[in-house]
């Protein structure tokens, strides 16, 4: 039961690591784009609209997945007690 406890303990922090690290990468990823269109004088705009699909491409795919899998083992593992 103690190993089963820690590696549930583990799992959730790395769900939430991973969570807050790509909402973090959103955060400077907009950061970056709005600096750069004001020292380059385009448009702010245009510069989200091809940063922020790259981004999203990149991570959203897998932070489904690692939340997908924590939620499902705690949901089976509840239902099994």
């Amino acid at each position: 039961m103690y190993i089963l406890g820690k590696r549930e303990d583990v799992r959730g922090r790395l769900a939430i690591i991973f969570t807050l690290s790509t909402f973090g990468i959103f955060i400077l990823g907009f950061v970056v784009a709005v600096l750069d269109a004001y020292w380059r004088g385009t448009s702010i705009i245009e510069n989200l609209s091809t940063l922020l699909p790259l981004i999203s491409g990149m991570f959203l795919g897998s932070l489904g997945f690692v939340l997908g899998y924590y939620f499902r083992k705690v949901d089976g593992e509840d239902s099994e007690k």
